[in-house]
């Protein structure tokens, strides 16, 4: 029996090994057969050691070669830990750890395809994490080579990733050579995060990263050219203190239960090359979705050399502010605190035009206390609502601009701004210190418009005005009353068909008093509406008032109402209407009659009537000693108006009214006349007391200032002849400015107009000696 078993154990010993010779081939087919449909060409390994619990190789050396791609992997002190499942949890081991002294990357795509790593949209959530993930990933130094938008990009550094998936995660991260990220540029640097893993999603708890990009991606590049950066410096680090809440943000609510928490951060961003960026920020970032950000004090600061943009040039800008407020996916609310200012050593216009010519040195904008708000949608980003509101105050140390003396200015008010507009109002100061009041609306589509209103009273204001324009009349001196100015502006933005401006002025006048040149007045009332539109000017007057006007001899009151239309081409070939023009004068009144010319057709004749004026008043101002008379005069004189020579008059007529009157001249004044003959002798004793029944005389004035009177007398001297009717004929000629001048010096009129006079004269005759 002994025998006969002992064929059968070797039969069977036979077997097994035969099964276990041909189960080693077919493992090897099969371990063969997946390195090929891997790609696997070369997988070499030293010093494995592999147990219940893990595995570990020395050296792990592999190979593969796929259509798309090429990879090339080596590995040292490789260790993989384990630990089996309690009975009846199932038989899978589940991994507790993965380290890696050093590990070697080599990974290449074939000529043709595309880089492997694409930009990728933005996650809304972390991703899940697969739960067969080790407790511990550990390697402490790895170098890589993979594609990258500028073909093979270097990757060094190390990782650590402590934690469960149920657990916490810890993640360490170092990137010493710069890596391209799609869309953002190239970043080196450390990271270390802390996460919270709970149901397959990550929440970070602690967060520290000290990052630098450089090469910016593309977004740089829709920044102006002198804001690009070249490189970025990015600091985070956790903190324990939680920025407080602002009024109304939906993050106040986070702290829930079925919120995510908040993770309080301090960061700090520097940006180096274009614009000088820093930004400082203590803030806390929702730790899942729904992404949010609260913004405790953020201090940004920004300069650069020069920014150029819309026809300006900014030399030296710099921002600094202060915000505060939320930003979530959907909205923004910001406050702007102090300091929130604009800076810049000088502003000024690109522009050739001497109309823009303007520059602005040290100026100075401050919008603290602004609110900042904002909706808007993701994917695509669409812009929905943005408003900002608030204080604004604008300082100039000098504006410079062919119209204005140059001089500090300041602008204190509120901005309103939104997607459609911009309104700003408040009080415009200029250093001279007068005053104006502006309300201007920008719209951007539409016109802008420019309202103001200003109110200069007396002297001193009057003379801090002059201190503004430089075309101010010199010869023009305010010495009372009040001016109040309403201007709106309109003008139609650049693309819109017409863009010509609309301007409306409404003057106020009250009590005003001053002097222009040699000409006094005083008690002006009234209003003076001005218009400027379709290239068209206009200036009307409903109704204005005038107490007194002295060029020489008081005149007034005076009643204007008329209007003045003209083209900005040729302004002094418009249409000159009166409604009404009176003004009383030596007792008596002179008037326009209600009328239009064209002044196009220069020399225009513009009748005016003279009633009712006392010869006697004008005797007593005429500068001639002896020289007395009385009777009324009335009369029309044709005046020639041409804006380019002046003021002409042909064949005027004024006649003394009935029952005539009286000249005196005394025995001294008419010496010279008596002693040339018999006749004269007689017609010097009648004007000695000569009572006349007709006077009538014609008038001629001409632009250079003389004015010829040719007098027709009729009467008697009671004491000559017997008081026979005597017939006289008389042209007198008169320089009326050099009358004006002798009346200015003894009339009654104010020191400054007589001291004008004399400052006039007397360069005259510095003059005439030379």
């Amino acid at each position: 029996m002994g025998i006969a078993r002992k064929p059968v154990a070797w039969g069977l010993l036979a077997a097994l090994l035969l099964a276990v010779l041909v189960g080693a081939l077919a493992a090897r087919y099969v371990w063969n057969e997946t390195l090929r449909q891997a790609g696997i060409e070369e997988l070499e390994w030293q010093g494995l050691d592999l147990s219940l619990h893990g595995v570990s190789v020395e050296t792990l050396t592999l190979t593969q070669s796929l259509p798309t791609r090429n990879v090339e992997f080596l590995g040292r002190e490789l260790v993989v830990d384990w630990q089996w499942p309690d009975w009846g949890d199932g038989w899978v081991p589940r991994l507790q750890a993965a380290t890696a002294e050093y590990l070697d990357v080599n990974w290449s795509t074939k000529p043709g395809e595309k880089p492997a790593i694409q930009a990728q949209p933005a996650a809304r959530t972390l991703p899940e994490l697969p739960t067969w993930l080790p407790a511990e990933i550990r390697v402490q130094q790895f170098e890589a080579s993979v594609p990258c938008e500028t073909g093979q990009c270097p990757l060094s550094g190390s990782v650590l990733v402590h934690g469960t998936p149920t657990d916490h995660i810890k993640v360490q991260a170092t990137l010493s050579h710069p890596w391209p990220v799609p869309g953002v540029g190239r970043i080196k640097g450390n990271l270390d995060v802390d996460l919270a893993a709970e149901q397959g999603q990550c929440h970070p708890q602690r967060l520290q990263a000290d990052l630098e990009l450089s090469h910016p991606a593309a977004w740089a590049q829709a920044l102006p050219e002198q804001v690009q950066p070249e490189s970025l410096t990015l600091a985070i680090r956790s903190t324990q203190e939680t920025p407080p809440a602002a009024a109304g943000s939906p993050l106040s609510a986070s702290e829930g239960n079925d919120s995510p928490g908040l993770l309080p951060l301090n960061v700090s961003l520097k940006s180096h090359g274009g614009a000088d960026v820093s930004v400082d920020s203590h803030l806390a970032v929702t730790t899942g979705a729904p992404w949010a950000v609260r913004l405790g004090k953020t201090q940004v600061e920004a300069s650069l050399p020069q920014l150029v943009a819309g026809g300006w040039s900014l030399r030296q800008p710099r921002v600094r502010t202060t915000v505060s407020g939320w930003l979530d996916m959907t909205a923004a609310s910001l406050t702007l605190a102090k300091p929130t200012t604009l800076h810049a050593a000088s502003l000024s216009s690109l522009s050739e035009s001497t109309v823009n010519d303007v520059s602005v040195a040290n100026l100075n904008v401050r919008l603290a206390g602004a609110s900042f708000e904002a909706s808007y949608q993701q994917e695509p980003f669409v812009l929905k609502t943005l408003e900002l509101s608030g204080p604004l105050t604008v300082k100039a140390g000098q504006v410079q601009h062919p119209q204005l003396q140059p001089q500090a200015w300041a602008f204190d008010g509120n901005l309103d701004s939104n997607l459609s507009k911009t309104h700003v109002k408040g009080l415009l100061r200029a250093g001279s210190g007068t005053t104006a009041n502006l309300d201007v609306d920008v719209p951007y589509q539409g016109a802008v418009q420019l309202n103001g209103r200003m109110r200069v009273s007396g002297e001193d204001e009057a003379e801090a005005l002059s201190r503004i324009f430089t075309e101010w009349p010199p010869l023009l001196d305010v010495s009372g009353g009040t001016v109040s100015t309403d201007v709106s502006f309109r003008q139609s933005l650049p693309q819109a068909k017409v863009q010509s401006p609309r301007v409306v002025a409404k003057l106020t006048f009250t009590q005003w008093s001053g002097l222009y040149d040699r000409t006094s007045w005083e008690g002006v009332n009234g209003t003076v509406d001005v218009r400027l539109q379709d290239e068209q000017l206009s200036i009307d007057t409903p109704e204005l008032t005038v107490e007194q006007v002295n060029p020489g001899l008081p005149l007034g009151p005076l009643q204007l109402a008329g209007n003045y239309q003209a083209p900005l081409a040729q302004l002094s070939g418009g249409t000159l209407t009166f409604e009404q023009a009176v003004i009383q004068a030596l007792g008596g009144e002179v008037h326009i009659q209600p009328g239009s010319w064209d002044l196009s057709q220069a020399p225009v004749t513009i009748p005016v009537e003279l009633q009712q004026l006392s010869l006697a008043r004008l005797l007593q101002l005429y500068p001639a000693e002896g020289l007395a008379g009385t009777g009324i005069l009335s009369g029309t004189v044709p005046v020639l108006f041409d804006p380019a020579t002046g003021v002409e008059i042909d064949r005027g007529r004024i006649d003394a009214l009935k029952p005539g009157g009286r000249l005196q001249l005394t025995a001294e004044r008419l010496q010279a006349l008596a002693s040339q003959n018999e006749t004269m002798k007689v017609v010097a004793r009648a004007l000695e007391d000569f009572h006349y029944s007709v006077l009538d005389s014609g008038i001629n004035y001409d632009d250079d200032g003389t004015l010829v009177l040719s007098l027709h007398l009729k009467g008697r001297n009671p004491d000559v002849g017997d008081g026979r009717p005597v017939v006289l004929n008389i042209n007198l000629e008169e320089n009326i400015p050099a009358l004006l001048k002798s009346l200015q010096l003894s009339g009654n009129v104010s020191e400054r107009v007589k001291e004008r006079v004399r400052k006039l004269l007397e360069r005259r005759q510095q003059k005439s000696d030379d």
